[in-house]
């Protein structure tokens, strides 16, 4: 669960019904791992290992509750804010970076890159990828001006 804080949800659907599926089954997956987490913890024997390991689930799991209230309630089932592409970048290695932007929220925006492992029509596996490791010459292509330009990043 800590490393899709890092490195975001690999699996990405690309239209929104099964986006919305696929959010849903994963709050509930994360909901019932987090339960069995506290159930797991009455086995321990020692008071003090059981209160630490309690109060690091605890830690862990007030984001995703928070996470999983938002899409469960507020967001919308027939129109959920999804990640739209706007570029992409390659380089000579064939290594694939989206980039990609999703309405939150009235006039509130989110940014990202994603390095693309696997695309595969309406389903893609990527983690989120910053510019710092984006080194030497890369091709952006333009998703809605269809242009291509050459961009070289720096160390």
């Amino acid at each position: 669960m800590i490393l899709f804080w890092i490195i975001g949800v690999p699996f990405e659907f690309l239209d929104s019904k099964r986006h919305v599926i696929s959010m849903y089954s994963l709050v509930i997956l994360i909901l019932i791992t987090i339960v069995f987490l506290f159930w797991k913890t009455k086995s321990i024997t020692k008071q003090i290992q059981r209160i630490v390991v309690t109060i690091l689930i605890v830690i862990v799991s007030i984001p995703y509750t928070y996470w999983g209230i938002y899409t469960l309630i507020i967001t919308p089932v027939d129109n959920p804010p999804m990640w739209q592409d706007i570029s992409y970048y390659s380089n000579s290695n064939n290594t694939k970076i989206i980039y990609q932007w999703r309405e939150t929220s009235g006039s509130i925006y989110d940014y990202r890159k994603r390095k693309i492992l696997g695309d595969y029509g309406k389903f893609r596996i990527s983690y989120d990828y910053s510019d710092r490791y984006m080194h030497g010459k890369w091709i952006e292509y333009d998703m809605k001006g269809n242009k291509k330009n050459i961009i070289r990043f720096a160390k």
